[in-house]
């Protein structure tokens, strides 16, 4: 099973709706936040409570702005960190 994630080199501008639904063990998802501008519906539904999401970005704003994203997806009782990435 799927337990964790890093796209945190990536320049991922879109994460798919339904694309980690009901993967119940993830926990651990790093994530570039710089170039996010959608996540998809229930994109991360039903993943692993207290989940782990560190979001690289350039500043806090663009955090702030990845974590709604991650929260309307359908993520819940889940835990979120900011890294300072270029």
């Amino acid at each position: 099973a799927l337990t964790e994630i890093d796209f945190s080199e990536c320049k991922l501008q879109t994460i798919d709706q339904n694309a980690f639904s009901g993967c119940k063990k993830l926990k651990d998802i790093k994530l570039n936040g710089n170039k996010l501008t959608k996540v998809g519906k229930n994109a991360f539904k039903n993943v692993k409570k207290n989940a782990k999401f560190t979001i690289y970005a350039k500043n806090k704003k663009t955090y702030n702005k990845v974590v709604k994203l991650i929260k309307k997806s359908g993520a819940k009782k889940v835990k979120f960190a900011y890294k300072k990435k270029k």
